[in-house]
């Protein structure tokens, strides 16, 4: 047997279905979420970030309010 009978001989061909890799990645993603409670905790963690931002607002408009108060104050005394 010569050298290219036997690298003609390994040689294999590999065709690859992206359209089935796709559905099964989107398949196992949506069955690892679902097994490890990933949609509760974002929804979870969505909630938190809200509750927080909103808070956060709140606090941020009474500063920019005393603020305000503060320098509508100083203009009547001066």
């Amino acid at each position: 047997m010569s050298l290219g009978g036997a690298l003609a001989t390994a040689f294999v061909r590999i065709k690859i279905d992206s359209s089935q890799i796709a559905a099964d990645t989107s398949r196992s993603v949506r069955e690892g979420a679902a097994e490890g409670g990933a949609e509760g905790a974002g929804e979870n963690a969505g909630e938190k970030f809200s509750s927080g931002f909103n808070k956060a607002f709140k606090v941020a408009a009474i500063g920019a309010l005393t603020i305000a108060a503060i320098g509508a104050a100083s203009v009547k005394i001066g």
